[in-house]
């Protein structure tokens, strides 16, 4: 949950972004120094299947989250002219690794919280 107020003060989502739009908006008003905390009671409940996306879901993700960090870090270019640069099957499949290693560390901070949340319950 965020304010209204914030979101607009800080853009909103960048949309040139097709995926990572959170992750990219977030990081952004956190390098503004706000400061971000969870609540501590579920507000939603939200399910996702247990069927994981085809490759061409993780290599595209991996691409986007890869320039979210770019504009993070200042970078201007648009998306296009930086999607450009990856021609290089090394650097496509470091990037799909690396968001690998990001996914599949979400899914156990996930399931962790699945358990505190069903133990909480009972």
């Amino acid at each position: 949950m965020i304010r209204t107020s914030l979101f607009k003060e800080y853009g909103g989502y960048c949309e040139e972004l097709h995926r990572a739009q959170d992750y990219e908006f977030f990081s952004r008003i956190i390098q503004q120094g706000i400061a971000l905390t969870n609540l501590p009671e579920v507000l939603v409940f939200y399910r996702q299947s247990n069927f994981i996306q085809n490759f061409q879901y993780f290599k595209e993700n991996a691409i986007y989250t890869d320039y979210a960090n770019y504009r993070l870090s200042g970078g201007t270019k648009s998306f296009n002219e930086f999607n450009r640069r990856i021609v290089s099957k090394l650097r496509q499949n470091y990037l799909i690794l690396n968001y690998w290693r990001f996914f599949l560390i979400m899914k156990v901070k996930k399931l962790k919280l699945y358990r505190a949340f069903y133990t909480n319950m009972s």
